[in-house]
């Protein structure tokens, strides 16, 4: 005996009662009646056999099963905005929309110019840009909050339910603020009793070295500060006492270079790479296979190089 299928018209209606905490509500955002919404809300229920939702004096909310079935109907959601987005983009009636994270260095450097660029290939876009470090952007573009991420991807290692394509690399530099008294040191053993100023990585989430030191076989400092952005870690350097490595390309800044010391130790630093990262079962947006080419293409005028 054939079981009944779930259809997408079922699971959207889970999710707007979810989004919007009413059946009355959601089926405003849905635009169909309420009777019509109970309806496939009860098929849901009937199908998969399970409580989805309950109701309340606040409205409705989801059970640990609804939660479940919510998460993954969620991404279904998104992924069809996206794809009626494209579809409304390649017809000419609205604009297409990318949502994607950038780290700092990128965005005060060269992204400015690709975004500029892009905007002439593909026109009518909708840009959301965002900063955060990998381990808090990765949850967003499971979820489909992100279409990508173009990331540092030293540190991290990527695979699975993600594809990660090295884009541009450039050279690093251990960095203090102006005027800090250490910044002639010439070996980073020297400066391991010092404060440090790191970005999480997968080594530290093990409980292990930070690939800076693991690289170079030393110690870890003993005073270290996590800073998840970029933006929380540079007013820290430029005021502290801290130390931290940076692009170089980022050293060029006017906004930067006259509030740091450059500190030429002897060991041999990493070079960033920065890569895009997608989900590897969702296709590529046409956004971000341009964004790809033209961080490439404008790589070298930012004493970036192509990865």
């Amino acid at each position: 005996m054939a079981h009944p299928k779930l259809s997408f018209g079922q699971l959207m209606a889970l999710v707007a009662a979810a989004d919007n905490g009413g059946i009355r509500a959601a089926a405003r955002r849905l635009g169909i009646s309420q009777a019509a919404m109970t309806r496939s809300l009860r098929e849901l229920e009937q199908i998969v056999g399970l409580p989805l939702i309950q109701r309340g004096s606040r409205g409705v909310s989801l059970t640990p099963h609804g939660d479940v079935v919510y998460k993954r109907a969620s991404i279904m959601a998104r992924q069809m905005a996206h794809l009626t987005d494209e579809i409304g983009a390649i017809r000419g009636a609205e604009a297409a929309t990318v949502a994607f994270n950038v780290p700092v260095s990128l965005a005060m450097t060269i992204l400015p110019s690709v975004i500029e660029k892009l905007k002439t290939v593909i026109s009518d876009t909708r840009f959301s840009i965002g900063e955060g470090d990998i381990n808090s952007a990765l949850p967003l573009l499971r979820n489909g909050d992100l279409d990508f991420i173009v990331t540092l991807m030293n540190g991290n290692d990527i695979s699975g339910e993600f594809i990660a394509v090295p884009l541009i690399r450039c050279n690093s530099r251990i960095v203090a603020r102006k005027g800090h008294p250490l910044s002639h040191v010439r070996s980073m053993s020297e400066l391991l009793d010092s404060e440090w100023i790191l970005t999480p990585d997968d080594g530290l989430t093990r409980g292990e070295k930070h690939y800076l030191f693991r690289d170079l076989e030393l110690p870890m400092p003993r005073s270290i500060i996590f800073s998840r952005t970029t933006a929380v870690g540079l007013p820290m350097l430029f005021a502290g006492d801290a130390f931290a490595t940076m692009a170089v390309p980022m050293l060029e800044l006017a906004t930067v270079k006259d509030l740091v010391d450059v500190v030429d130790v002897c060991e041999q630093l990493p070079v960033f790479t920065y890569g895009l990262i997608s989900r590897s079962d969702v296709p590529q947006s046409t956004v971000a296979i341009h964004l790809a080419r033209l961080l490439r293409l404008h790589a070298p005028k930012w004493n970036y190089s192509r990865a």
